[in-house]
């Protein structure tokens, strides 16, 4: 194998198919990546079996081959080589990656070893924009669980119909809807997609003009660019969610979202170990208080329109603020009921996204 190419398409490919390379591997090729030539395209793909990730790119090719390397060290390499024409090739049991003056020699892994890819068959694909993607993807996936006793709520639901994809996630304490319009020509499909995955192709995809997702009866793929991340589904059934949110909220408070933001950044200090903040909404503001025994507290008042009962409730201080920052409008809505059920936070749009907390209940 042998080839020249440039250094930054190089090395951001290099770096997507690292993101997938297993961190604790069964076997020694999974901790690699494969690096195959076929005229001018390279293609390069790692595994750990549970996610796939590939991308080709165009190169100037002198002879074919396929090999595999140690893929965190690969990623390393390409990462930090300058600007400029990149050589590989591979001879006497190692790939050589030259650039000017500097040189790395990477000992081969048995490229025999390495698990035969299924490609995705792709008959079930939508597409949309990767801005569009990665907004979804940042306003739901912080509400998936990290508790992988509870994978099914590790994971984000997808539902798929012909006009709209509706991504929901939820860890028991909050639960993060948002709907988007995409193309989608098929049957009404539901996914359960590991929430690592969709954070991992949305980062990656952002920049896309368009981007494809595949949804298959066991995994989804995300495309675009030259990139693919394939991931294995969740098995398991997902919280009828739609059930969890109330309707007829008799308390609605509207915040400036910055200086919402900007006040729970204020009491931050006292939130240690999720100690709970309060929320103290009146007529016309909205009062935040964070305290922590034999430390002290802190207060800041924000000007709000709001209607119903003045209340008190207190939220974990880490949920409420990624629920406000999630908010993609100039102002927050906090729906209210009392302080035992659930509070609803979205912008003056809440068809496009809603997030559910759960508020923490109060000595006495």
């Amino acid at each position: 194998m042998k080839f020249t190419t440039e250094r930054d398409n190089f090395a951001d490919a290099v770096a997507w198919v690292s993101r997938t390379v297993s961190t604790r591997p069964t076997l020694p090729v999974l901790g690699g990546t494969l690096v195959e030539l076929e005229g001018n395209r390279l293609r390069l793909a790692s595994t750990d079996l549970e996610h796939t990730g590939e991308a080709v790119i165009e190169v100037r090719g002198e002879a074919d081959g396929r090999v595999v390397v140690p893929g965190r060290i690969f990623g390393d390499v390409a990462r930090n080589l300058p600007t400029g024409l990149v050589e590989v090739e591979a001879a006497d049991g190692g790939l050589e990656v030259r650039r000017g003056q500097i040189t790395h020699e990477l000992r081969l892994l048995d490229a025999e070893d390495f698990p035969t890819l299924t490609q995705p068959s792709l008959e079930h694909v939508g597409t949309l924009s990767g801005e569009a993607l990665a907004g979804a993807a940042a306003q739901v996936g912080r509400a998936a669980s990290h508790d992988e006793a509870r994978p099914v709520l590790t994971a984000v639901l997808f539902e798929a119909e012909q006009e709209r994809l509706t991504l929901a996630a939820t860890d028991s304490y909050r639960l993060a809807v948002r709907s988007l319009d995409w193309s989608w020509q098929h049957e009404p499909m539901t996914a359960l997609v590991p929430a690592r995955a969709l954070t991992e192709a949305a980062r990656a995809l952002a920049g896309e003009a368009t981007v494809e997702i595949g949804i298959e009866p066991h995994q989804v793929t995300f495309a675009g660019g030259g990139r693919r991340l394939t991931s294995r589904l969740v098995e398991g059934e997902f919280p009828k969610f739609r059930s969890l949110i109330p309707s007829g909220y008799e308390s609605v408070a509207t915040i400036d979202r910055q200086i919402l933001l900007d006040a729970l950044k204020q009491v931050t200090p006292y939130g240690q170990n999720n100690n709970p903040v309060r929320l103290t909404f009146d007529r016309e503001r909205l009062q935040v208080d964070g305290s922590l025994q034999d430390v002290g507290r802190g207060a800041a008042s924000v000007d709000a329109k709001y209607e119903g009962e003045g209340l008190t409730i207190a939220f974990n201080p880490v949920y409420l603020s990624d629920g406000v920052a999630a908010v993609d409008d100039n102002e927050a809505v906090i729906e209210v009921r009392d302080g035992l059920k659930p509070a609803l936070i979205h912008g003056n749009d809440a068809l496009g996204f809603m997030y559910l907390l759960m508020p923490v209940r109060l000595p006495g």
